[in-house]
């Protein structure tokens, strides 16, 4: 057991000490450069700096790993055995994971650049979690049932996140839109409101692999709960998809009528992907709490939530005819209105 710590504080110093050189290394180079000035911020800058709601990701993964080596520093000192302080650095280090991999692969795909240290904290917090799985003395998975209450809360807080972040982005995304293009201050507020939902479904991920593991025939048998991981599934696709060709460009979406052509497939993506994330997070929430209204066969349901998706995906598309149309009528006016004005100067000059 003492090995077993002690193998744990080594993997979370060592993570201490390359993230601190991490870090180190971001502010020598802040300090080389001009300051960050937020009107000419967009979400392909954000995404380059990897920042985390405005914070950068070298100090998150920095105090995880601080964080980690304390407890169980303090677990060798004092031979602590609390299982419910090892299940907190399994969900830390499984959130820290799941960020640690979304940020290396946009550096990778989107800002082409690879980080080592991304790697690392990646490995790293993998490690943490097999060896604290590992050096538990319970029966784990007894251990997970007594505290399904726990992880129940856990995953009810991971959908309310999801669901409320895209129904906010989808709201502000509709307000933005009005003036028929986004600007680069208003990719901004998208990308930290996706950063949410991404994080809603990170624990959504993990709380929902805690509740499965002590009886998983119970819900592999159970045909709403597949449907729900087909959600899942598709949201992990969709928001892997919007953050790698969506959110980088989100300043260039126009429906204006003189760029109608310049960015034709960004413009219908970006509105069918957020109705398909607002449809799979709804479907989602009420295959998890209207048990009853959804007791019917797997295929049934997939039948169902594919008719609710092609749905989606025709009425993004007709909201963004809607107001390609809307402002060609606009500017219509505005020209016919400009040439009165002229009409009127010319004869006035006359």
């Amino acid at each position: 057991m003492e090995l077993n710590l002690l193998s744990l504080f080594v993997i979370a110093l060592t993570g201490v000490a390359i993230l601190f050189y991490a870090l180190m290394e971001r502010r020598r180079k802040e300090k080389l450069k001009m300051p960050r000035d937020p009107e000419k911020e967009d979400s392909y800058k954000q995404i380059k700096s990897r920042l985390f709601f405005e914070i950068p990701m070298e100090r998150i993964l920095f105090w995880y790993f601080v964080i980690t080596a304390l407890i169980y520093l303090v677990k060798l000192i004092f031979a602590i055995r609390v299982p419910e302080l090892d299940l907190a650095v399994i969900y830390l280090s499984g959130l820290a994971f799941f960020l640690a991999s979304l940020k290396m692969m946009l550096a990778l795909m989107v800002a082409k650049k690879f980080s080592l240290w991304l790697l690392m904290s990646v490995i790293f917090s993998l490690l943490i979690i097999f060896a604290t799985v590992e050096g538990v003395q319970v029966n784990w998975m007894e251990f997970l049932a007594e505290t399904r209450e726990y992880h129940l809360t856990i995953h009810l807080l991971g959908l309310a996140m999801g669901l409320g972040g895209i129904f906010v982005n989808d709201l502000i995304f509709s307000h933005f839109i009005k003036d028929y293009t986004i600007k680069a201050r208003e990719s901004v507020v998208m990308h930290l409101i996706s950063q949410m939902i991404f994080l809603g479904l990170a624990l959504l991920l993990l709380s929902g692999a805690a509740l499965l593991l002590p009886t998983p025939e119970t819900y592999l048998e159970n045909p709403r709960f597949l449907m729900k991981m087909t959600v899942v599934l598709v949201l992990i696709l969709n928001g892997a998809a919007l953050n790698r060709f969506v959110i980088p460009k989100m300043k260039k979406i126009s429906v204006k009528e003189k760029d109608k052509g310049r960015y034709e497939l960004l413009n219908k993506a970006a509105f069918a992907m957020g109705l398909i994330s607002l449809f799979s997070w709804l479907s989602a929430f009420l295959l998890a709490r209207l048990e009853n209204l959804f007791d019917l066969p797997y295929l049934m349901l997939l039948l169902g939530y594919l008719v609710l998706l092609g749905i989606a995906v025709l009425l993004s598309q007709y909201s963004k005819k809607q107001l390609e149309a809307e402002e060609k009528e606009g500017e219509k006016i505005k020209k016919g209105e400009d040439g009165d004005r002229e009409e009127g100067e010319t004869e006035k000059n006359n």
